[in-house]
């Protein structure tokens, strides 16, 4: 490598995040034409073509996105390095990257990222609302909240919610389509699901004795918000994590049906098991 091993590295990254040599150069406040030097030095040097172009598109090759995975995570880890030193008065300040899935946005996240705003104003949050499992290391993303329990060895996990996943519906949905009294009534019922629960066919749901009943219905996103809202509106039956819908059950809006259906739910806060852990990442570990 050269003497500066870090050269065209940020670039490459940033081209491969952003889709376009044009959109990387905007990214990172350089020309363009820096942006493509750098990139074509680095591929000279290294003896290979990292990044595949075309007149309509732009994307890496299997050397460009191995580069790629493995320098995001240096990256990540010196922009941790430099928040350290920067905060040595111990106040966070610079960037801290956080994922989450659809499902946390207008409940835990939205009011974690809210506090944390109002705490901390020196800190760039950068937050990606997704239901695809993310790389914390390949991607350099510092946090991340998940749901389920986390088999993950190559990160830390701070457990922030347990709960259950209930079945609901509206007064309104069972006065117009006949009530619940058994797992298998669901069989003709309109049920609205997550991604997760789908399979093809139908969706399975699980039962606390063991085993799961399969239910078909009109509705599958990745946002349980969405289909809490759509049970709220009488659309149909829905399993939800039980916390979603605390208001709506205790007003009335919405009753649980058939306990029997359901499971244990959680919600964890997980990031990468080094060392390094920047001011700004230990003060949204800490208020999580």
């Amino acid at each position: 490598m050269s003497q500066n091993a870090l050269t065209g590295l940020p670039e490459l990254v940033a081209i491969l995040d952003a889709g376009s040599i044009s959109a990387a150069a905007d990214a990172l406040g350089l020309p363009r034409a820096t942006v493509s030097r750098r990139l074509a030095a680095l591929e000279d040097e290294l003896g290979v073509r990292l990044v595949q172009r075309t007149t309509r598109q732009l994307s890496a090759t299997a050397a460009g996105a191995a580069l790629a995975a493995d320098a995001r995570a240096v990256l990540a880890q010196l922009a941790a390095a430099r928040d350290a030193a920067l905060a040595r008065d111990g106040q966070p300040r610079g960037r801290l990257r956080v994922s989450a899935p659809p499902s946390t946005e207008l409940g835990p996240l939205g009011a974690l990222v809210g506090e944390y705003m109002a705490l901390y104003p020196e800190v760039q949050l950068e937050v990606e609302v997704t239901a695809r499992y993310v790389d914390l290391v390949a991607e350099g993303v510092d946090v991340a909240l998940r749901g389920g329990v986390v088999h993950d060895e190559g990160l830390v996990a701070r457990r922030l919610l347990r709960g259950r996943m209930v079945v609901v519906a509206s007064p309104a949905y069972l006065a117009a389509h006949g009530p619940l009294e058994r797992p298998a009534d669901l069989a003709t019922h309109r049920c609205l699901g997550g991604v997760s629960q789908h399979a093809r066919g139908g969706w399975r749901w699980p039962l606390w004795a063991g085993g799961a009943v399969v239910v078909q219905g009109p509705l599958v996103c990745n946002s349980l918000p969405l289909v809490c809202q759509a049970v709220l509106d009488g659309v149909g039956v829905g399993l939800v994590p039980e916390l979603m819908v605390a208001r709506a059950l205790a007003d009335g809006r919405l009753v649980v049906v058939l306990p029997e259906v359901g499971g244990p739910t959680e919600l964890s806060l997980v990031y990468p098991s080094r060392t390094l852990v920047s001011p700004a990442l230990r003060a949204f570990i800490d208020l999580a």
